[in-house]
């Protein structure tokens, strides 16, 4: 396959990519109107995203892994199927309950979406040429996050909250259409069954821990209902993970659903780990800083938005320059300078905080942490998929996935944990010291990235041909193709 029939298909998956994040970000502008129209009081409200990333942080690894057994172009049509699907019936819910269950229906989709997407671009593009694609995927990622309230606010204001579901449908067939026509067929499908056992339980273990987390500041980390708390919640997610851990060790000569050498393997690990605390800051700064500039600076929700905006739109044009830095100077060297400006970043907010200033005091310590953002989009992926065998690729996605999802989640519920706990020193303080946090998790993310082996220009090892890899299989001669 040639490379131009390469890019023509992850033009498709930036597409998609682009939608999820759009509409996610445009439905918390209708989340009054969706109120207003099913009846619905602010809790359930909460849970139309809430629901959706539960699903999604519980299911990705398991979806990757469908795509290494069935192959990925079929799991990812299937994936996006879905979602389509649960937009069919969120834009038709008559109650509040049939929209929740749409929801959970689009996070399995996107959930089957994701690691393929991610998977598919490591098989298609060479090592030399992964950055660049993935900062499309990165750009396009960012256009979403910036444009969805803006486009939320415009339809429900011109149309009605239906339509940021409906709008989705002509994307989903356009993707279907497209990515059926110029993807080319890539190896993967084996005769193995899934660990059936396993994905339960993983399922299990992540959305009761991303479920005590989502709702263990509402509640103050406290009480549920009756005798369950969200600490014994997410204790029960620890040990249902520990569960996990020790079936999967009893099936690693038994087509596992996670194949313990691939987390024996330095780079794939340390790369995950260091992936944890980037999502963790990033939601934790555009909460805070949203915080800040609102109950703070007193600034009405629309110019604060425009404010935050900086970030994710200076991210966006950033993001190509970031994968071709990738793919020349290789993913760790650009993935600590996207951390360093980050932090720099964050340290130029924290002094504006610190000097209680506010307004537009923010704006160069937003669109250095933006440029940051941009920089490192490619570069982590890149790095933890160097040393995966093509037959991992889509459980190795899932895995990076979902380190990513549940760090977002892991973020909001640390930062607004400090944010509590600070609150009677004054916001300023409070403010001040959950974004020093977000500095501390940077900080450890960028130590991590700093012990993983350099590799020039992005380069995979390969080993002979024929050879045993570290994975236990054997290099591509003997692989099938």
């Amino acid at each position: 396959m040639g490379l131009g029939r390469a890019w023509l298909v992850q033009g498709v998956l930036a597409l998609i990519g682009f939608m999820t994040l759009m509409e996610s970000n445009a439905l918390n502008l209708a989340l009054p109107a969706i109120g207003r129209d099913l009846d619905a009081g602010m809790d359930e409200l909460l849970w139309i995203g809430n629901v959706y990333l539960l699903v999604l942080a519980g299911f990705l690894v398991t979806a990757g892994r469908l795509g290494d057994l069935y192959g990925r172009n079929r799991i990812f049509l299937l994936g996006l199927a879905v979602f389509g699907a649960g937009s069919v019936v969120a834009a038709s819910a008559g109650s509040i309950g049939v929209l929740l269950a749409a929801r959970v229906i689009q996070g399995l989709g996107a959930a089957v979406l994701t690691p393929q997407s991610l998977a598919i671009t490591a098989q298609m593009f060479p090592a030399e040429a992964r950055g660049r694609a993935l900062g499309i995927t990165g750009a396009a990622s960012g256009i979403g996050l910036a444009a969805g309230p803006t486009v939320g606010g415009f339809l429900v204001a011109a149309v009605g909250w239906r339509s940021i579901f409906w709008v989705n449908m002509p994307i989903v067939v356009l993707g279907m259409v497209l990515f059926r026509v110029l993807a080319p067929e890539l190896p993967g499908g084996r005769r193995e069954r899934l660990d059936l056992l396993g994905a339960g339980l993983l399922a299990t273990a992540l959305m009761l821990i991303t479920f005590g987390l989502l709702e263990g500041v509402p509640l103050h980390w406290g009480t549920m209902f009756g005798p369950v708390t969200i600490p014994a919640l997410i204790v029960a997610g620890v040990v249902v993970l520990a569960g996990f851990a020790l079936v999967e060790r009893a099936r690693q000569d038994r087509a596992p659903l996670l194949n313990f050498a691939m987390l024996r393997n330095r780079t794939f690990t340390l790369m995950v780990l260091a992936t944890g605390p980037i999502p963790c800051a990033v939601s934790g700064v555009m909460f805070l800083c949203s915080v800040w500039l609102q109950s703070g600076a007193g600034m009405s929700p629309a110019r604060a938005g425009l404010l935050l905006a900086i970030a994710p739109a200076v991210s966006v044009p950033i993001s190509t320059l970031g994968g071709r830095l990738t793919d020349r100077f290789g993913g760790k060297p650009t993935t600590m300078a996207a951390l360093i400006l980050m932090i720099g970043g964050m340290a130029e907010i924290l002094g504006a905080v610190g000097l209680r200033h506010a307004d537009w005091w923010l704006s160069p310590g937003l669109a250095m942490f933006g440029t940051g953002m941009g920089v490192g989009f490619a570069g982590p992926f890149s790095v933890a998929i160097s040393d995966v065998p093509s037959a991992m690729a889509g459980a190795a996605s899932g895995v990076f996935s979902t380190v990513q999802r549940t760090g977002n989640v892991l973020g909001l519920a640390a930062v607004g944990a400090v944010l509590q706990g600070y609150l009677h020193r004054g916001l300023a303080t409070a403010i001040w010291a959950a974004l020093l946090l977000a500095v501390l998790l940077l900080a450890v993310s960028l130590a991590l990235t700093a012990g993983v082996s350099s590799r020039p220009k992005g380069e995979t090892r390969q080993p002979r041909p024929g050879a045993r890899t570290q994975f236990g299989q054997r290099t591509m001669d003997s692989e099938e193709s």
